[in-house]
């Protein structure tokens, strides 16, 4: 089974898988930061920890997230990598077999598509699932070392 943290983004629902979500956090102030591609919200202080706070929709291609008092920030971690992601709300904890994860369809665009592993198709909706690999080696974070993304 492969279970994932759901969250929405622009009325489109995405998750994660949860052995890749440290934790999910209310929104906090980040500190913005000048002359970052416009995905990297800024840098938010976590106990001590600074993270890159990522828009996703942004990163998407969409208008940026409109904070409001629903948004929060996932916490994702890969290869020793961690970021924020600001998210629209928080959905569901989702579990489904992971022969329920379908390829991405060629329906969606490519800047949706490069940053998923598959959709899951549920009958009350379709998750996108969020591959946080491709995700950290996304060209916008690219010029971005180890040490300056968390």
């Amino acid at each position: 089974m492969l279970e994932l943290v759901t969250f929405q983004v622009h009325q489109l629902v995405f998750g994660a898988p949860i052995a890749e979500v440290r934790e999910t956090i209310a929104l906090r102030p980040i500190t913005q930061l000048f002359h970052v591609p416009r995905c990297l919200a800024g840098i938010a202080n976590l106990r001590g920890e600074i993270l890159a706070v990522l828009d996703v929709a942004a990163l998407l291609g969409l208008e940026p997230t409109h904070r409001s008092a629903d948004s929060r920030i996932v916490i994702v971690e890969h290869a020793g990598r961690a970021a924020g992601l600001i998210v629209d709300r928080l959905d569901a904890i989702v579990s489904v077999p992971k022969s329920g994860v379908a390829e991405v369809p060629p329906t969606l665009s490519a800047e949706v598509a490069r940053l998923l592993s598959g959709v899951v198709s549920l009958p009350e909706r379709s998750i996108a699932v969020l591959d946080t690999a491709r995700l950290f080696a996304s060209p916008e974070l690219a010029p971005f070392t180890l040490s300056q993304l968390g």
